[in-house]
């Protein structure tokens, strides 16, 4: 992308529009995308004027304009500066690395989302087996109240439960820092 912007080098115009339009197009893609594979909205704009479904608004796309404008006048061409001196074979390796801890990351990221949507399906199970059980325990005669087995399969599923949902506390702590205007809609059966 800094190689086009850099094309439009010296037009500010030009730059911010196309940084404006680019950049929205793409940060639009990316909700749209991270909602179908995940059935979570990461980020929410929904509550300022002139937005898009909620995944981008007018501050923002000015935002990105701004931004294509500093990088491309102030920062590109220092950063060009800085990386000629550095051997061809350092960047290569380099940029290699990078690609690599990034795609890693990626990877482990997916992962732990599954590992999350895995433990709140589970949840969703130890949940409706207890409110099935809590309603037999309910239903069954005095006499039959005072059996011991009912009480001990309900006290192992609120354990199971409470730990679950330790679990999943831990599970989704840096998400949320990352995103704390998260929302799911998924519905949990």
């Amino acid at each position: 992308m800094m190689l086009i912007l850099s094309s439009f080098q010296g037009n500010y115009i030009l730059t911010f529009i196309v940084s404006f339009f680019v950049f929205s197009v793409w940060e639009y893609f990316v909700g749209w995308l991270l909602e179908k594979l995940f059935s979570t909205k990461y980020w929410d704009y929904s509550f300022y004027k002139f937005n898009i479904k909620g995944r981008v608004c007018l501050v923002n796309s000015l935002t990105w304009g701004f931004l294509g404008v500093a990088f491309t006048e102030l920062i590109h061409p220092v950063t060009v500066g800085l990386i000629s001196n550095i051997p061809t074979a350092v960047i290569n390796y380099g940029t290699l690395a990078l690609v690599i801890y990034l795609v890693i990351d990626f990877w482990i990221t997916v992962i732990k989302i599954k590992d999350i949507n895995i433990s709140l399906k589970t949840l969703s199970e130890i949940t409706n087996n207890l409110k099935e059980k809590i309603e037999e325990f309910k239903n069954l005669p005095e006499k039959a109240k005072k059996s011991d087995r009912l009480k001990s399969t309900i006290e192992e599923l609120k354990t199971k439960q409470t730990e679950l949902k330790e679990k999943i506390e831990k599970q989704t702590q840096r998400l949320r820092k990352a995103f704390p205007n998260m929302k799911t809609w998924r519905k949990r059966d």
